[in-house]
C-alpha cells in the first residue's frame, strides 16, 4: 500500500489521479479516508497494479492526458494480452471542467443543465487534497465519483445566518448544493471581479451570493478595508493582498456592480444603486452618478470584465 501511495504522489500535481474500486466506491490512495478503506484491499498491494502506477504511467507522463486512470482493470487487460498503450485510454476518463463563470464542460462541450444541477447537488470537498468532487449513488451496490478541476469554487453561499457560539461570532451558510456549512468570518476576500468569497469548514472556498454580498458591503469602512460581519469588524482582503511584498496604495474603490449569478442559482433582490458606503469609497465623481444617456463603461469605478479561460480538469462520469 505504501508503494502505491508513493507512486501516486508525483502524478497528482500533473492532474493525474488514480482510482481503485473497493467496497462499492472509487478510492484514491492519496486521500486519508480512502487510504484507510484500502488497507484491506488486495489490489492496492498487487505488484502488477503498483508497477502500472510507479513505472508505466511515469514513463509516459509528458504525453499522458490529464484525468483519472484505473490501474486494476488496466493491469488485467495487459495480462490478457493487450498492449499497454492500446489499452491505456480504455481505462481513462477525460476531465469535467468548471470555468471561471461556473459553467461546466466535458470534452469541450457544455454539460447538459439537468446533469449540471444533479452534479451540484452532490458536490463534496476533499480537504487533504484541496479538490472538489462529485459523488453519488448509481444503485444500491455502487457509487460513482469524479474530481472537479475548477477555475473558481463550484459552490455558492446563497444565504447567511449569523449567531454566537461560546461568545464568538458564527456564520452558517446555506449552500447551492442544498447543504449547510459554517463560514470563517475572518476569511472574507474579493477577487479582481469583485466577487466575495469565504472559507467554509467542510466545503472549501465558497462564493457569497449577491444578496448577502451587498448586505455585507453596505457596512464597508471608509477605506474599504473592513466590514461588519458576525458581530465584529472583519478584514476584507483584496486581490493584491496576496502578492508578496506589495502593499495597497491609496483608497480602495468598489464599483458597486451587481454580478449576475449563473443559471440555477436562486434569485436574489437586485439593488438599484450601490450602498452609500461604497459610493464614499469611489470618490466625489461617482456620488453624482452617471450622466443621462451615458453608457455603463463611462460610469466611474466600472471595469470591463475579463473572460478568464478554462483550466483543464481531471475526470467526469458522463459516459459510463
Amino acid at each position: 500500500m505504501d508503494d502505491l501511495v508513493r507512486a501516486c504522489q508525483p502524478l497528482w500535481p500533473r492532474g493525474i489521479s488514480v482510482f481503485l474500486s473497493h467496497q462499492a466506491r472509487f478510492r484514491n490512495p492519496l486521500s486519508p479516508v480512502d487510504r484507510e478503506a484500502l488497507a484491506d484491499s488486495d489490489a492496492a498491494a498487487d505488484p502488477a497494479v503498483v508497477a502500472i502506477v510507479a513505472e508505466e504511467l511515469p514513463e509516459r507522463l509528458d504525453r499522458l492526458e490529464r484525468g483519472t486512470y484505473f490501474p486494476v482493470p488496466l493491469a488485467r487487460a495487459v495480462a490478457g494480452g493487450r498492449g499497454f498503450d492500446d489499452a491505456l485510454m480504455s481505462f481513462h476518463y477525460p476531465p469535467v471542467v468548471v470555468d471561471a463563470d461556473r459553467r461546466w464542460f466535458w470534452k469541450g462541450q457544455p454539460v447538459a443543465e439537468r446533469i449540471r444541477r444533479f452534479f451540484v447537488q452532490h458536490i463534496g470537498f476533499e480537504r487533504a487534497l484541496g479538490v472538489w468532487f462529485v459523488e453519488y449513488r448509481v444503485n444500491d451496490g455502487w457509487w460513482d465519483k469524479c474530481y472537479l478541476d475548477c477555475a473558481t469554487t463550484p459552490l455558492v453561499a446563497v444565504q447567511l445566518g449569523e449567531g454566537t457560539e461560546d461568545g464568538e461570532g458564527r456564520v452558517v451558510a446555506d449552500l447551492s448544493n442544498g447543504g449547510t456549512d459554517t463560514l470563517d468570518p475572518d476569511s472574507l476576500r474579493l477577487d479582481d471581479q469583485e466577487r466575495l468569497f469565504a472559507t467554509s469548514a467542510d466545503h472549501g472556498l465558497v462564493e457569497i451570493a449577491d444578496a448577502p454580498r451587498f448586505a455585507l458591503l453596505r457596512t464597508v469602512s471608509e477605506d474599504c478595508r473592513t466590514v461588519e460581519f458576525a458581530g465584529a469588524r472583519r478584514t476584507l482582503r483584496w486581490p493584491d493582498d496576496d502578492r508578496i511584498g506589495r502593499r495597497p496604495r491609496g483608497r480602495r474603490r468598489w464599483s458597486g456592480r451587481l454580478r449576475r449569478q449563473p443559471a440555477g442559482t436562486p434569485a436574489h433582490p437586485v439593488f438599484a444603486s450601490p450602498p452609500a458606503s461604497s459610493r464614499r469609497c469611489r470618490g466625489n465623481a461617482s456620488r453624482q452618478g452617471p450622466k443621462p444617456g451615458s453608457s455603463p463603461r463611462s460610469v466611474p469605478g466600472r471595469r470591463r470584465r475579463s473572460r478568464p479561460g478554462c483550466r483543464v480538469g481531471v475526470r467526469g462520469p458522463l459516459e459510463r
